[in-house]
């Protein structure tokens, strides 16, 4: 018998939806983008335990009549291609076709839809992909898709799937997008009842920005316009003091597409070069509208990437528009960091006068009064330290990083009113959609390190304390930081616990490689981290020190 087979129908769909269909969100996104398409104006989402449950996606666009919903849920079946010609010439978010029926072969799938023109509508329910009941129903103009138990008959893409929360905060992202790109198109969306996001349509881009995002980040945002050829660029960046430790909130959207692309993302690192600190991000919000014959949108499967026919020209256009947005005489401050941030004010790092060390365990397991020399500081890095007969290097970044680490764990014994001070007043801080629902899993553990942070409306969160350690500065950014870090990638969910949040503090409060220290201060750091339970690595586990002893040096010198 030979080794080569023709695949039944059940399993090559199974295959496709495999494709199109990774997560509940995928579900989401490709719904929103047929409704987009149908020219909607409002757009309902339901979403009940992160889409596993049940998807429901409700619009007021044109709808279909009862033969093209039939023919909808067959492969290869669309109303946005005829030829081969027309895949240069894509202006809708959705083409392939295989959307529809990829989630029906995965799922227990009802469809609603009516046209204009036709006085009734038609329900279509469908199992695995095959239709089991078609009737005429009373409907209002548009279409309901309703996706229920997906994956029912895939239990292993099932079995990997994270918490309903994580689920639903990647839905959320991609309704972000959505309502950013197409902010002219009202968006509600529930979990399991609730409603948690909305947005009203505005023709105003700025508008939207701080309907979505929040006014505090509308208001310091900059315009961008520019023509060049047939391709226009538009939108906002953020002014050089408004930055994010991650890339999540920098949007572009190419022809109204929400992409990745590394060459925009080098445009605008190039762009703002010297006036953001380097592994800092500025928010954007930029559009690219070009021919649609001069960019590849079928490179990736979920057409998340993209690849321009003229890269060099693009490149050049975005950084120039930007750098000429950030160049004009707008008010634009940017705070350093403090030279010394770990002062005892701030940090509590100790300032005793005395060089002597008294008695820790030492790094090598002696117990003994030791007087470490510094002889000083190397590339503002890493600090040297003679000791006996050895030589130490010390991480300046990592060893302030070990120290912050045990103190904020150290919050647990200690009282919140010991551990944590008030803010100056509370601080409210507006997030997206996603990382709200990620952070209100998170806040026992915030608690647990000093923080006070409540829940404020359906996007934003409100700060009323912080440990101590903070000083009472920059705890916005601090918290925001933290935050992006641990949402950026949902799936890091399971990963989540209190070390790790204390490790992401303590990587933010700590002193930054390229940071000049005076000898006094190396000094006092370098007496906390041999007073720390475990001072050989910083919280991620690399080296906060290095020894060579003298006999390995003579040994080199050859002496």
């Amino acid at each position: 018998m030979g080794k080569v087979i023709i695949l039944d129908e059940a399993t090559v769909g199974k295959i496709a939806a495999g494709e199109v269909v990774e997560r509940p969100a995928s579900v989401v996104k490709e719904l929103v983008e047929n409704s987009l398409d149908a020219e909607a104006r409002h757009i309902l989402v339901e979403i009940v335990e992160g889409g596993k449950k049940l998807i429901r996606v409700v619009d007021d666009g044109v709808g279909m009549t009862k033969e093209d919903a039939v023919l909808a849920l067959q492969k290869h079946s669309t109303s946005k291609i005829r030829s081969p010609e027309d895949l240069l010439n894509i202006t809708t978010l959705g083409f392939r076709g295989e959307a529809l029926p990829s989630i029906a072969a995965v799922s227990q799938m009802r469809l609603l839809t009516r046209s204009e023109e036709e006085p009734t509508g038609v329900e279509i329910k469908a199992d695995a992909g095959i239709i089991v009941e078609m009737r005429e129903i009373g409907l209002p103009k548009g279409t309901t898709v309703v996706v229920e138990n997906l994956f029912f008959n895939t239990p292993a893409r099932l079995k990997f799937l994270r918490s309903p929360q994580t689920e639903l905060a990647f839905a959320l992202s991609w309704i972000q997008r959505f309502a950013l790109s197409h902010h002219h198109v009202s968006f509600r969306v529930f979990s399991s009842g609730r409603e948690i996001f909305s947005h009203i349509a505005t023709d105003n881009l700025l508008e939207a920005i701080a309907s979505i995002m929040g006014e505090d980040i509308a208001s310091q945002m900059l315009p961008i316009e520019e023509m060049r050829g047939e391709t226009m660029l538009y939108g906002f960046v953020s002014r050089p003091a408004l930055t994010r430790a991650t890339r999540q909130e920098e949007y572009f959207f190419v022809n109204r597409r929400f992409v990745r692309s590394r060459l925009l993302n080098i445009a605008l690192d190039e762009a703002m070069l010297n006036t953001v600190p380097s592994g800092r991000y500025p928010i954007c919000i930029l559009f690219i509208n070009i021919p649609p014959n001069l960019v590849d949108v079928n490179v990736h499967p979920m057409k998340l990437e993209i690849k321009f026919a003229r890269e060099k020209e693009i490149f050049s256009l975005v950084k120039e528009a930007i750098a000429k947005a950030i160049s004009q005489p707008f008010p634009v401050t940017f705070e350093k960091e403090k030279s010394f941030p770990f002062s005892q004010k701030t940090l509590g790092i100790s300032t005793r006068k005395e060089n002597k060390v008294e008695a820790p365990t030492l790094p090598w397991g002696e117990k003994m009064e030791v007087y470490p020399k510094i002889v000083g500081q190397v590339a503002k890095t890493y600090i040297v330290v003679e000791w006996q007969n050895e030589l130490m290097l010390v991480d300046q970044h990592a060893a302030h990083e070990r120290i912050i680490f045990e103190r904020l764990l150290k919050k647990k014994k200690l009282s919140i009113k010991e551990s944590s001070q008030e803010a100056v007043f509370p601080l409210v801080i507006h997030l997206s959609p996603a990382q709200l629902r990620m952070i209100s899993q998170l806040l026992p553990l915030f608690e647990e390190l000093g923080f006070s942070i409540e829940i404020f409306g359906k996007q934003a969160i409100i700060v009323r304390s912080a440990p101590s350690e903070l000083g009472g500065e920059n705890i916005e950014e601090i918290v925001r930081d933290i935050i992006d870090e641990l949402t950026e990638q949902p799936e890091r969910e399971a990963k989540i616990g209190l070390e790790e949040i204390a490790a992401t503090t303590a990587c933010k409060l700590a002193i930054k490689a390229g940071e000049k220290l005076e000898k006094e201060e190396m000094r006092n750091l370098l007496e906390e981290l041999l007073l720390c339970e475990n001072p050989s690595t910083c919280p991620h586990g690399r080296p906060a020190y290095i020894i060579f002893p003298f006999s390995d040096l003579e040994r080199r010198f050859r002496r």
